[in-house]
């Protein structure tokens, strides 16, 4: 008995599962962040308006990419800073949405221009924290979105994983017969 070989052969290795595990984390992750943004976006939609003011706003290029034929993609966001008042208090803030939206040049232009420096804009504020508002509390679907990808994701690592821990039984050698 004790000289026989294992019928299943010898232990896999647990390094190629390191990957798929890490996969599995990762999509955790994302799922959770798509699913609170989500939910974020859609509770702030509820949230009381109140009437605030632009402190200041620029625009920011956050990425650049080399496509071909060797056209450089940069995107932007639209920083804008913001004040308002509840119950007497003043809050200032610089949340346009939950989900940063990267925009054309021109686009996050044109968004600057729509707000300028003292102008008027309503802003959503959360009633319990009144330090917390946004501008344009939409982005359900990009909150979706992102939850989706880390569903996929999660199924696909899953997947991986169960294949790399599937010890299929070892053949038997013609000698062993």
């Amino acid at each position: 008995m004790s000289g026989e070989a294992p019928i299943f052969g010898t232990p896999p290795d647990p390094m190629p599962r390191v990957p798929a595990i890490l996969g599995i984390l990762l999509s955790l992750a994302v799922l959770g962040e798509g699913i609170h943004r989500w939910n974020k976006s859609r509770t702030a939609s509820t949230w009381p308006t109140v009437t605030g003011h632009v402190l200041s706003n620029a625009l920011r290029a956050v990425s650049a990419s080399q496509e071909p034929p060797h056209i450089a993609s940069v995107q932007y966001h639209l920083e804008l800073v913001y004040t308002y008042e509840v119950g007497g208090r003043r809050y200032t803030n610089d949340r346009l949405r939950f989900i940063p939206e990267p925009l054309s040049q021109m686009a996050a232009a044109q968004r600057a221009r729509r707000h300028p420096v003292g102008s008027a804009l309503p802003i959503r504020y959360n009633r319990r924290q009144p330090a917390e508002s946004v501008l344009d509390p939409g982005g359900e679907w990009d909150g979706l979105a992102m939850a989706a990808a880390g569903f996929v994701g999660l199924i696909g690592s899953v997947h991986q994983l169960r294949q790399r821990c599937s010890g299929s039984p070892r053949a038997p050698d013609s000698e062993d017969a």
